[in-house]
């Protein structure tokens, strides 16, 4: 595996946001900024809500985090990419 972290996050959207692009989100309680890698967009049931597969960076364990937004309004801040050979 190899992980290379920018000297500058980029900013991607759903469009353009591939897998094993580590983005920095903030998850759980306000102010908890994690980076996770991104895998890939889920379904939801429920309408403008968005469900993205991740893992931890170095992880394996795959989960999924879900959005209030319609999957075309957001905004991913792209911090470094993770390369794994399967």
């Amino acid at each position: 595996m190899r992980i290379e972290m920018f000297k500058s996050p980029i900013a991607k959207t759903s469009a353009t946001i591939l897998p094993g692009d580590i983005f920095s989100t903030e998850f759980g309680d306000f102010g908890n900024w994690v980076n996770l890698v991104f895998e890939e967009f889920g379904s939801s049931d429920l309408s403008d809500w968005t469900a993205i597969k991740y893992h931890v960076v170095g992880g394996a364990l795959s989960a999924y985090c879900y959005e209030n937004k319609n999957i075309n309004n957001i905004k991913f801040t792209v911090v470094g990419k993770e390369e794994r050979e399967y």
